[in-house]
């Protein structure tokens, strides 16, 4: 065998890159489980029942993405740089932190000020569903930071299993909202809005949050992408 057809075979038996199979395994549950989502609510609120849900829906998916999936990149990147040095990233999620609650606190007060017009608007009157869009401010941007800090540091699994455990919940309780006879779009609203912190929950349990100490961190090793990864997350959310 020549030394070109030796390399081509050892590059075909290469293993997938880490974290690969459960990652993909866990995007087919989570776009499976909004699917399946859609289609319960439906059934059980009726297609007017369920529009203010939808509303929220794709308003919150505009938002969240925008802002905190570009702080997710970045928490993942810099902690992946301390794990390939050997450092541990408590100082990186010190600076993280801060930067997410501010994001929240924006996020927050733009949607309270402009309640009335959006419940009107969006949500058919109903209070609840805004309430629900703002719960979800916090659970999704509580997702998002731990997920990036769980790329970051190479727990795939645990990464993966925050993804599926979002979708699969929000169908069990929706499926079982509906088999009990519940048709109130804002206990639906709420019931959406809450499915993303067990996952985070649960991951956290198993100790897999968890960071060691290291050096500290300035902003610059935070913030020297992070405008240009919110401007690119932000236009990709709103399309």
């Amino acid at each position: 065998m020549s030394p070109e057809d030796t390399s081509t075979a050892s590059t075909s038996r290469a293993p997938v890159p880490e974290g690969t199979i459960p990652v993909a395994i866990a995007t087919v549950v989570g776009g499976v489980s909004t699917y399946v989502f859609f289609k319960i609510g439906q059934q059980a609120l009726g297609q007017d029942g369920f529009k203010p849900i939808v509303a929220m829906w794709f308003i919150s998916f505009a938002l969240i993405p925008g802002f905190f999936g570009s702080l997710e990149q970045e928490t993942s990147r810099a902690l992946a740089h301390r794990r390939g040095r050997g450092e541990g990233g408590i100082p990186v999620m010190q600076r993280i932190i801060p930067i997410a609650l501010v994001m929240l606190a924006v996020l927050v007060i733009a949607l309270v000020a402009t309640a009335p017009i959006t419940t009107s608007r969006f949500f058919e009157g109903n209070a609840a569903v805004m309430v629900g869009m703002i719960l979800m401010l916090f659970t999704y941007g509580a997702l998002h930071v731990s997920r990036g800090l769980l790329a970051g540091t190479g727990r795939f699994p645990s990464f993966a299993l925050m993804i599926g455990l979002d979708g699969a919940i929000r169908v069990i309780v929706c499926t079982a909202l509906w088999l009990s006879g519940v048709e109130s779009t804002g206990v639906y609203a709420i019931a959406v809005s809450l499915s993303p912190i067990v996952g985070v929950i649960i991951v956290s349990v198993k100790g897999d949050l968890r960071l060691s100490s290291g050096p500290p961190a300035p902003w610059s090793e935070i913030t020297s992408n992070l405008g240009w990864l919110f401007l690119g997350t932000l236009f990709a959310a709103a399309l």
